[in-house]
């Protein structure tokens, strides 16, 4: 249960929470030999380590984990560790990297049935296109996220692309676009769930809100 624990915290982007959580599961599992459970963890243990400064030790870290992963079989758990380690290579600034693993996942999805990261993955590749100012190409990204996302009931997935569609409306003046869609995800949301997600969003109203009425 520590690893899902510590799972979803990395899911909800908050590392100072799941940096120790992952470090007393990888102490118990190397205590009582759970390959699985150790790979895991150390795997979010190397992504807390980038998102808190540590690019390059936190990347080597997920590297070995993905392969240890690979080796068990566990098709989910190897999912998960592409989706980090191109979250993590963006992180670090290496977004041609980034976007190159994100490409071969999700063609690598296309022919499985475990596609629960599917959303996160167009999602991080519309963020990546969006930082090279290639607005129609994100906006496509998220579209698909946020279909995939309403698709699986994955809400969080859904909230998280609509943020980077709001965005990228924002960057090119669409602001009522923005507004609307945006502010009716919004409102469907319980504040103690969405945590960061949702005020990032809440953010980007107030933005795109001052700027339409400039």
């Amino acid at each position: 249960m520590l690893a899902f624990l510590a799972g979803a915290y990395v899911l909800g982007n908050e590392p100072d929470a799941a940096r120790p959580i992952a470090e007393r599961t990888i102490a118990i599992s190397s205590e009582h030999g759970f390959p699985l459970w150790l790979a895991g963890a150390r795997l979010m243990r190397g992504w807390t380590l980038v998102e808190l400064g540590g690019s390059e030790q936190g990347l080597e870290e997920i590297r070995h984990s993905m392969i240890a992963l690979e080796t068990t079989g566990a098709l989910s758990w190897v999912q998960f560790a592409r989706y980090l380690l191109a979250q993590a290579l963006a992180k670090a600034g290496q977004f041609r990297e980034a976007a190159q693993l994100v490409d071969q996942t999700l063609a690598a999805l296309a022919s499985t049935s475990g596609r629960w990261c599917e959303a996160e993955l167009h999602r991080l590749r519309g963020d990546l296109l969006l930082r090279c100012d290639e607005f129609a190409a994100a906006e496509a990204c998220y579209e698909d996220a946020i279909a995939v996302a309403e698709r699986q009931g994955a809400r969080l997935w859904q909230l998280r692309a609509a943020n980077g569609l709001a965005a990228c409306w924002h960057i090119q003046g669409k602001t009522l676009l923005a507004l609307d869609r945006l502010a009716r995800l919004c409102a469907s949301f319980d504040e103690s769930i969405a945590g960061a997600d949702l005020e990032r969003a809440k953010a980007l109203l107030v933005a795109t809100d001052s700027d339409s009425t400039k």
